[in-house]
Order: structure tokens, then sequence, then C-alpha cells
């Protein structure tokens, strides 16, 4: 995920002093205007100096309607740790608008509503506590830090990068972030869906709303063709995987997955604060079973969620996740999924591509 940890950020929080950092008094970012004689375009150029900020009021007047062109560049290096700029920049128009992130680091998009552009970094390991981007408590804690990252912005913009979208029904979870991870096309005459990260994170979901009983089985189809994680995926700098997830009414998901490093039955929650209160991760396949070739799993799911996640079973299956990192040790990763399927009461619901649909509707 998204995450170099908070923990980290922790860290240095106690090691460092906002005297050691020495702002200027208005040095929480610089917004640079092209001379009016100058014949580059007419872009404003926002330099990240002081993460402490927050949000900031670029005074950039949006209009609804508005296709806006976002250009970053610039590389956040924390104790080895590197957070490309799209991994951190966060917009939204108007104080009230809501808030995303850059799917990546040239990108446009066309403003919902009129306002001013406000603009942040958000610390890897930071979420939002709101739509609109709330920083949570301990984002005060942590010191200011100049992120060498910058921010070009043009307004009313004719030529824009085509975006990668998500697969058919599914989208980025809002919290996290959008990215260009995830993509759905036809694969030996069936629908595929391809985890294929470049440094880069994203988990996209399709609300479901499936009722849980003692037969309900998960299946589904994996090619895992390239591993991400350098490491045993337990540990925050080996979190870099592939996996398929059912998020539950209770606020718990529960991932399958395959590692290189880990034992097929190992479980375990996830290591990375915030996730660790929410999420667990499943090894059904490992280094045993050769990587390159399809292979068919089915699980029972209240099964294993007893096995594995601590409290009350759940009732029911509201949301299919993809997941795909490889943010940490920036290693070339790329799994292919298809026929997931929902089975129970003898009857089979087909997840994909029509992952959007209501049990009510089938």
């Amino acid at each position: 995920m998204r995450v170099l940890s908070i923990f980290i950020l922790a860290t240095l929080a106690v090691s460092s002093h906002a005297s050691d950092l020495e702002p200027d008094a208005t040095s929480y970012y610089s917004l640079a205007e092209p001379s009016a004689n100058s014949d580059s375009d007419q872009r404003s150029v926002i330099r990240f100096t002081d993460t402490s900020a927050g949000w900031i009021n670029t005074h950039i007047a949006v209009d609804a309607g508005e296709t806006i062109l976002l250009e970053a560049e610039g590389l956040w290096e924390i104790q080895g740790l590197r957070a490309q700029p799209r991994h951190v920049i966060w917009y939204r128009v108007g104080d009230e608008g809501t808030a995303y992130n850059l799917a990546a680091n040239r990108f446009s998009f066309v403003s919902d509503n009129a306002g001013d552009l406000y603009v942040t970094v958000r610390p890897v390991g930071i979420y939002w506590d709101s739509p609109q981007g709330a920083y949570p408590v301990e984002f005060s804690a942590l010191p200011g830090f100049d992120t060498g990252l910058s921010l070009r912005v043009m307004q009313d913009a004719q030529t824009v990068p085509v975006m990668q979208q998500p697969p058919r029904g599914f989208s980025y979870l809002a919290n996290l972030g959008q990215s260009q991870a995830w993509s759905d096309q036809t694969v030996d005459g069936q629908y595929t869906v391809q985890g294929e990260p470049i440094d880069d994170t994203g988990i996209i979901k399709a609300e479901v709303d499936i009722p849980i009983s003692t037969d309900t089985v998960f299946s589904f189809e994996w090619n895992y063709q390239a591993m991400p994680a350098a490491m045993a995926e337990t540990n925050i700098a080996g979190h870099d995987y592939f996996s398929v997830a059912l998020e539950f009414a209770n606020g718990q998901d529960l991932t399958w997955m395959r590692s290189e490093f880990l034992t097929a039955g190992e479980h375990f929650r996830c290591p990375l604060p915030w996730w660790d209160q929410r999420e667990t991760h499943f090894v059904i396949e490992d280094a045993a079973v050769p990587s390159g070739s399809w292979q068919t799993h089915e699980r029972n799911v209240l099964a294993d969620y007893a096995e594995a996640v601590p409290g009350d079973l759940p009732k029911k299956i509201v949301g299919v996740w993809f997941i795909a990192n490889n943010v940490f040790a920036k290693q070339p990763g790329k799994a292919l999924f298809r026929n997931l399927k929902i089975q129970q009461g003898g009857e089979e619901i087909a997840l994909i591509p029509a992952a959007t649909r209501k049990q009510s509707e089938l």
C-alpha cells in the first residue's frame, strides 16, 4: 500500500525538531508565477517546502467543468525510502470539495464544482478522517519537511494525458488513492483482471451485498507472473504483493495471496499501521507451486475467517477487492485474475466483470 509507515515518521518526529527546519514565516510552500512576457505557457508552479502546512489554498480559481492539468516533479526521500509525487500529493476544489490524489505524476481532472484549488502533501502512513481530506490528530505531532516536490497547474487544459481505467465495475479505494496499477482485458478468450504496478500501489473495489452462510465458497483463478516482494511479506519492507480480497460488513477484510517467502497455510495481520486493525492476509500458494501458470482455488469463507481473523464471524460480504503493491522494493510485479465466483446454496454468483450487481439483483 502507499505507506512507508507512520512508525517511521513518528521516529523521525522524535529525532527532528521544528528549530532544525528553520522555516520562514511563509515557507509552507512557494507559488511561482511565470513572467507575463515569457514565451512559456502560463502555469503556476507550487513547491512543497513544509509538510506541516496541511492543506494549502493556491488561490487558483477553478470553474465547474473546467479541465485542470497537474504536472508533478521530484522525489521525496526519507531515510532511503522514496515516494513519487503521485504517492503523496492530493488536491480538492473548494474548502469542502472531495480530496483526490494524482493517479500519475502527469494527471488531469475535470472539476465537479467551482472554488479555489487546494493542494497538500499527505505524509505516507496518514489516512483521511473525512472525504474532504481531514487530517487525523497524529498529523500535528509530525515534523515538517521540505519534500523537494513541485506541482505545475495548467487551467483550461486542451491536451491531457490518457489514464488507464480500472476494470469494469471497480473503483480505487478513496482513502488510499487512485493509480495506474489495475486494468482489464481479454486473455485466451476470458475476461481477466490484470495488476501490474510500476513503483505504485492500488486497491480496487466492487461493491456487493452477499449474505454469508457456512457453505459460502469463494473461488477464483490466478496467474502470478512476476512477484514484487524482496523479503517475507510479514515485514513492512517486504510488503509488496498481489492479492484478492473480500470486505465484510464488520469492517474487516481477508485477502488471499501467493508468497515466495512464506508457506501455504500461514496467515498474518497486515504489518502496516492503520491496516493492522482491519486487514488479514492468508497465504494459500507458495514457491512449491510453479509461477507463471493458472491456478484454481476454492476457499470456504467462514472457515478461513475463523482461522485467521480474531473476533466474531461476519454476516455479509460488502466488497470484492484486488490489491497490488510494489512501492517498497520497487521490483517488477504482474498478476492476472479471472473467474471470481461465490458459490453457496447450490447457486453461483459471478463477481467479474459484473461485480457491481447486488445479491437482490441476481
